[in-house]
């Protein structure tokens, strides 16, 4: 969830964890009581990043200054459950569409595509113009 008291628009955020992206959105629009959302992400399909050491890593670019005036307040919660219900599920032949997720199977394997950590200057990856291509060696 995110707040923000003051004038900002269309900040682009995203969460990665170990390198892998979980999540990439954008920022609520203003009203009259503020900026404020909360979004729900159900990421077991990731559940093996969550068995060992990660970093954790969250970018929402802002910009302060007299006419954006607002800085975001955010609290980003992970909800574990343990690896042996998931398991189980998974094994018990369910189909994990059945399961209202939307997707239909686990990922056998997960494959970072941003730069190497750590992400000291805050950037995945920089698109300079049109014709810029970005890649990583993937072994």
């Amino acid at each position: 969830s995110a707040t923000c008291q003051g004038r900002q628009f269309d900040r682009i955020f995203g969460v990665w964890l170990g390198g892998v992206e979980l999540l990439r959105s954008c920022t609520a629009e203003p009203t009259r009581d503020g900026i404020f959302w909360k979004v729900e992400k159900d990421i077991s399909r990731y559940s093996s990043l969550l068995q060992t050491n990660q970093t954790l890593a969250v970018y929402l670019g802002n910009l302060v200054d007299k006419t954006y005036t607002g800085v975001y307040h955010v609290n980003i919660t992970i909800r574990y459950y343990p690896v042996e219900e998931i398991g189980a599920k998974h094994q018990s032949g369910v189909n994990l569409k059945d399961l209202g997720n939307g997707y239909r199977d686990w990922a056998d394997l997960i494959i970072p595509i941003s730069r190497n950590l750590p992400l000291n200057d805050g950037l995945w990856f920089e698109v300079e113009n049109s014709a810029d291509v970005q890649s990583k060696k993937v072994a």
